[in-house]
C-alpha cells in the first residue's frame, strides 16, 4: 500500500475565532523564551481507527463539529489565529485564521499501520510539506489537516509555530480543542489559557547579539528519520541494574535518561566508525521549566517556557560505559533543576541565553564536535487526545529535515519510541550500533 498511498486535498479554508478578538488584545507580545524558540513548526499526528461504535454518518457530524469547536476554542487561544511580526517580536491578533485542510486517502488505515509505514510517507498527512517560513507575516501560525481514509479511519495532522508554543502549551491547546469536540457547547466551558503579561514583563524579548544559526558545511545533506521502539521490560531491566550496581549513591535513572544514554552510546559508535576516532560531543536536552522555578508569579500555561540542559563529553572519555553515561546525564539534569529552584529571573534569562548560544556555536560554528539535540514528550498526555473517536490508536512524529532526537511514550506501557533524524549515511551505522546495545523491534 505504501507505494500507492494517495492523499488528495479536497478542501482548504481558514478557520477564524467564533468571537472577534477585542482591539485591546490585538498585539500579543512575545517573551524572551518565545524569541529564542527554534524557527520551525512543531508537528504531531493522531491516528483513529473506525470501530463498530461509529459509522460514516457520525464521522461527517464529527468533522463538522471539529471545525466549529476549533473556531470556538480559538476565541480563547486567539494568538494562534494571528500572524507573527518579526521586527516587532509580537503576534498581530487580527483573527487572520488557522489554515484547515481536508483530504481523502485511499486504502485502509489499519492495513497502512500494520505494514509499518515508511516514515517519509507520514509527512503526507501534514498540512505543509515543507512548511512555510515561520518568519513571514503571511504565514499562519497553525495548520490542521484531516485525513479521511476510505475505511473511515482518520489521521489528524497538526503543525504549530514554535514561536507561540512548546510541547506543554501545544498539548494544553489540543486538549481543549478535543474536549470541546466531545462535549456540548453549553456543557463545556473552554478554559482560558494563562497569557501572563507580568511574565512577559519579567522575561521580555530583547536585542541579542552573538552567533546565528547557519547551514552546516555539508548542506543540503539528506536527513532520514527512523523510529525505534525501546521495550519497557528492557528499560526497566537497565534501570534496576543501574540502581543495584550503584546502591550506595542512591542512583535511580529515569526512563528518559536510560533511553538517551542508549542513543548517545550508539551515536558515539557512529562517530568512531565515521572518523576513526572519538570526538567531543554534547547532548542538549529540552527541559520544561513549569514547576521547577522559584518565581512568585504564576507561570504561563501557554507560550514557551523551557531551556536546554547541556551535557558535554570529551573525546578522551568517550569509551565511557552505559551506566556512566546515565550518571552523567542524570547529574547534569538534577544540578540544572537545583539551580532553577533558587534562580532569579535574571539568572534564568542568562541560563536560557547561554544555552542557546552554546548550542549554536558548537553546532554551526565549531569543528570536530558533535551536537545532539533532544526533546522528550514523555509524560505529556498525547495518548488522551479524543476528538470523538476514542483515544488514538497511535500518535507519531513525522520525518524531519534537521538532525534531532525525539522521545515519546509508546501506547499502553510498551516502552519509549525514539524518533531519530540523522544524515542518511550515519543512520545505517546508528541502527547497527543500537542493535548491539539493545534488541530493537523491526
Amino acid at each position: 500500500m505504501d507505494d500507492s498511498l494517495k492523499v488528495q486535498i479536497f478542501s482548504r479554508k481558514l478557520i477564524k475565532p467564533s468571537n472577534p478578538t477585542p482591539s485591546h488584545l490585538r498585539s500579543f507580545k512575545l517573551s524572551l523564551f518565545d524569541q529564542l524558540a527554534p524557527p520551525l513548526y512543531v508537528h504531531i499526528l493522531f491516528y483513529y481507527l473506525l470501530d463498530e461504535d461509529h459509522n460514516r454518518a457520525e464521522n461527517d457530524e464529527r468533522f463538522a463539529q471539529m471545525q466549529k469547536s476549533l473556531s470556538r476554542v480559538l476565541s480563547k487561544y486567539y494568538p494562534l489565529a494571528g500572524r507573527f511580526l518579526k521586527d516587532e517580536l509580537l503576534i498581530d491578533c487580527a483573527d487572520q485564521g488557522v489554515e484547515y485542510f481536508e483530504a481523502h486517502v485511499n486504502g485502509e488505515l489499519v492495513e497502512f499501520l500494520q505494514e509499518g509505514p515508511e516514515i517519509e510517507l507520514l509527512n503526507k498527512f501534514l498540512p505543509w510539506n515543507p512548511p512555510p517560513s515561520p518568519y513571514l507575516a503571511t504565514s499562519p501560525l497553525v495548520a490542521v489537516q484531516i485525513n479521511k481514509f476510505e475505511c473511515g479511519g482518520v489521521v489528524v495532522g497538526i503543525q504549530i509555530s514554535h514561536f507561540i508554543v512548546d510541547a506543554s502549551s501545544m498539548m494544553t491547546f489540543l486538549k481543549e480543542w478535543a474536549n470541546s469536540c466531545t462535549s456540548p457547547t453549553e456543557m463545556y466551558p473552554v478554559l482560558s489559557p494563562n497569557y501572563n503579561d507580568h511574565f512577559v514583563s519579567i522575561f521580555p524579548a530583547r536585542t541579542l547579539s552573538g552567533p546565528k544559526p547557519r547551514p552546516p558545511a555539508d548542506y543540503p545533506a539528506k536527513i532520514v528519520t527512523q523510529r525505534f521502539l525501546l521495550d519497557e521490560t528492557i528499560i526497566e531491566k537497565i534501570m534496576e541494574g543501574a540502581a543495584l550496581s550503584c546502591s550506595k549513591c542512591n542512583f535511580h535513572p529515569s526512563r528518559v535518561v536510560v533511553a538517551l544514554a542508549l542513543i548517545w552510546r550508539a551515536l558515539l559508535g557512529v562517530c568512531l566508525a565515521k572518523h576513526g576516532h572519538f570526538r567531543d560531543s554534547i547532548v542538549a536536552i529540552a527541559m520544561n521549566l513549569r514547576g521547577k522555578t522559584a518565581l512568585t508569579i504564576s507561570e504561563p500555561n501557554y507560550g514557551n517556557f523551557w531551556t536546554s540542559v547541556i551535557v558535554p563529553l570529551e573525546a578522551k572519555k568517550a569509551k565511557i560505559q552505559l551506566q556512566e553515561l546515565m550518571i552523567l546525564l542524570d547529574n547534569r539534569i538534577k544540578s540544572t533543576s537545583e539551580k532553577l529552584a533558587t534562580a532569579s529571573p535574571e539568572d534564568i534569562s542568562s541560563m536560557l541565553i547561554d544555552s542557546r548560544r552554546e548550542i549554536i556555536e558548537k553546532r554551526y560554528l565549531s569543528v570536530g564536535i558533535d551536537v545532539y539535540v533532544c526533546t522528550s514528550w514523555c509524560r505529556f498526555p498525547i495518548h488522551e487526545v479524543d476528538f470523538g473517536w476514542g483515544k488514538p490508536h497511535w500518535v507519531s512524529h513525522a520525518s524531519k529535515a534537521i538532525e534531532a532526537i525525539g522521545l515519546v511514550d509508546a501506547k499502553k506501557g510498551e516502552g519509549l519510541e525514539a524518533w531519530v533524524s540523522l544524515k542518511e549515511e550515519d543512520m545505517i551505522e546508528f541502527k547497527r550500533a543500537l542493535e548491539v546495545l539493545v534488541p530493537v523491534p523491526k
